[in-house]
């Protein structure tokens, strides 16, 4: 019992949207523990991109297998774990143990991708300086929105035509259009019309801190990824987010700063896609 799909990242690209999009589908059978990271986890390299310890639930391809034990016979089976796409590991042991497998990758914005991260780890209280850097510097959180690296390591792995890219924009504004070419893509009836009117995980910063950390702490606990039924899962997680209030817009000159800092990677990851990826460059805000 293994996945048909996998959505590989990016982080804050609307990974967690897919994974409830696809949820709702009759046809679909998604891991209960979204993020389960199984194939970034490497006992002797236990931090990738910011993933901690306790953040690799599954450790052991049995308690994988596991994952998928009560899915409907026909179903497709999928899980989302952001982690993989710049995980070290990931890729070699994905091809390993599913090497049929189809990928998922949606991509973001670099720039708004890079400072929804930045408040995430604000947030969840694993970066303590509220400052914007004005300069891209080494952080976890400037890395993950360098996409082409990772990108061609998984097109010499599975080819192009297992590599399904979304792009976020379009899964905001189209998103029925853009999960109906997903299911067909990994097999399901692309008829399937997805409830779209809730923000998964959306973005901003908390008013109240320790409310929303002690929220996002009991969401995580296991007892409830494994017992609670995902209503109850859904109405923890909207209380959360009932928290967050729009945060401040990245400044103008910031905004150019990190464009230039990251246009030679959109160049070379529209070149990879064959899509023109232009409006990456803009100095429009879209930060959700």
């Amino acid at each position: 019992m293994l996945p048909h799909f996998i959505v590989i990242g990016a982080y804050k690209a609307g990974t967690t949207s897919l994974h409830e999009y696809f949820a709702q589908h009759p046809g679909v059978y998604m891991t209960r523990v979204k993020e389960p990271n199984y194939f970034a986890f490497d006992p002797g390299n236990e931090r990738h991109l910011g993933v901690a310890r306790h953040d690799f639930p599954v450790r052991s391809l049995a308690q994988y297998e596991a994952l998928f034990a009560n899915a409907p016979p026909a179903a497709r089976r999928g899980e989302a774990s952001p982690a993989y796409l710049h995980s070290p590991v990931a890729p070699e042991r994905i091809r390993a143990v599913v090497p049929d497998v189809r990928l998922i990758v949606s991509l973001r914005s670099p720039v708004d991708r890079a400072y929804s991260h930045f408040q995430m780890a604000l947030r969840s209280g694993r970066l303590r300086d509220p400052s914007v850097p004005r300069e891209p510097d080494d952080a976890m959180w400037f890395r993950a929105s360098l996409y082409a690296q990772a990108l061609q390591r998984y097109m010499d792995l599975f080819g192009r035509d297992r590599i399904c890219c979304v792009l976020f924009d379009d899964l905001v504004r189209r998103p029925a259009e853009t999960m109906q070419n997903l299911f067909d893509f990994v097999g399901a009836d692309r008829g399937f019309r997805i409830e779209a009117a809730y923000a998964h995980n959306p973005g901003g910063m908390p008013r109240h801190p320790r409310l929303y950390r002690a929220l996002q702490r009991v969401r995580r606990l296991p007892g409830v990824t494994r017992l609670l039924p995902s209503g109850v899962r859904r109405t923890l997680a909207r209380a959360r987010d009932a928290t967050l209030q729009k945060s401040d817009r990245l400044d103008p000159s910031t905004r150019r700063r990190w464009s230039e800092y990251y246009r030679h990677d959109i160049e070379r990851t529209a070149d990879l896609l064959g899509i023109d990826l232009g409006h990456w460059l803009e100095s429009k805000d879209r930060t959700t």
